[in-house]
């Protein structure tokens, strides 16, 4: 067992244990906010190491963005898994930074008893842990009972105001509102297993509109060769234009009009530049986070996951989403008036107070 460390020996190195992928409920989102969140604190002369499982999709993200990928290899058992990261945190002298989607406890358990400090970003699965640091950026976050159960000397940072998004979103900004629609964006995350984009720009296609469609997709999209087929079939006009592996999401939301997306971290990004957007959620911590985003009257979208939806109802929503301008110019208007922007510094200051 790692011998306990005092609080004025803090690490100059911060370990992230994070996956990414092609895999349901997981998606490439996790993995992007910590890459974003590494890249400022390399830029404090922070070393960040990223363990993740073998999803190679993962690694090659991570790679591009300059940083070391430290592989969790096979299928390892828990125990062997929570070993492991011990392990290299506490070679490293290493703060953790864990930002998974589920079975967090027992790993964040053993890290604070063996004096590796320990933060935890959560949006999806909440479980009782009480890590050094907290943070939950769900628009409910400040309602979950569990964090009031916590013990010892957790601090939590709870709600929007800690979102990890694009810090260049704001360069972004739309300024006014087009009720005309030139250009519709479509993005349902870097990985999109579920494969929302096929039958989303089906619907689409299928319509007699002439706006001209940008399909966004991610490095982790597996379902390429069904995107070419059903444009093949149905792209008569020429009107769709897919962009892979984007690097700057930002820079094409801004020139369209209006957007269909995934209930992610995209959504607040459109909420951010005021894209008007309707949000289809594929998991359920999605489908809560769009719901409050709809009573706040900043989304249109679906409480649900859109896999129970059916194909009628979701080509009707689309439909009243595109036609109803004022429905749309309400969206923008409101988006106006939404702060969601400066979480990434937020959080990274937080966490530097712990270096």
């Amino acid at each position: 067992m790692s011998s306990k460390r005092t609080r004025k020996d803090r690490p100059g190195t911060i370990l992230f244990r994070v996956d990414g992928g092609n895999v349901y409920s997981i998606g490439m989102g996790h993995l992007y906010r910590c890459i974003r969140l590494a890249t400022r604190f390399k830029a404090s002369n922070v070393n960040c190491h990223f363990v993740v499982k073998t999803h190679p999709e993962a690694h090659c993200v991570v790679s591009q963005h300059g940083f070391t990928s430290l592989f969790l290899k096979g299928e390892p058992s828990p125990q062997a898994e929570i070993q492991a990261v011990l392990e290299l945190a506490s070679t490293r002298e290493a703060l953790l930074f864990v930002d998974l989607r589920k079975d967090k406890q027992r790993l964040v358990e053993r890290s604070e008893s063996e004096g590796i400090r320990c933060v935890v970003y959560e949006d999806v699965h909440v479980e009782s842990v009480a890590p050094t640091l907290l943070i939950n950026p769900a628009p409910n976050a400040h309602r979950v009972s569990a964090y009031g159960k916590s013990v010892g000397q957790t601090r939590f940072l709870l709600g929007p105001e800690y979102l990890v998004l694009d810090p260049e979103l704001n360069a972004h900004c739309r300024t006014q509102f087009s009720p005309a629609i030139s250009k519709l964006f479509l993005c349902f995350g870097g990985a999109d297993p579920c494969n929302i984009s096929t039958r989303v720009l089906g619907i689409l296609l299928d319509r007699d509109d002439t706006f001209h469609i940008i399909l966004a997709l991610g490095p982790a999209f597996g379902h390429t060769a069904s995107i070419r087929n059903l444009l093949q079939q149905k792209d008569i006009r020429k009107r769709v234009s897919v962009v892979e592996n984007c690097h700057n999401l930002a820079s094409l939301q801004s020139t369209c009009e209006a957007a269909i997306t995934a209930g992610g971290t995209l959504v607040f990004e459109s909420i951010v530049i005021c894209l008007p957007t309707l949000a289809l959620p594929s998991i359920d911590a999605e489908a809560r986070n769009v719901s409050e985003l709809m009573e706040r009257g900043l989304v249109a979208g679906f409480r649900r996951d859109v896999a129970d939806v059916s194909d009628a109802v979701l080509r009707r929503r689309i439909g009243d989403f595109l036609d109803d301008v004022s429905m749309r110019e309400s969206l923008f208007q409101s988006s106006k008036k939404a702060n969601f922007s400066g979480g990434t510094d937020r959080v990274a200051r937080e966490v530097m107070r712990l270096m």
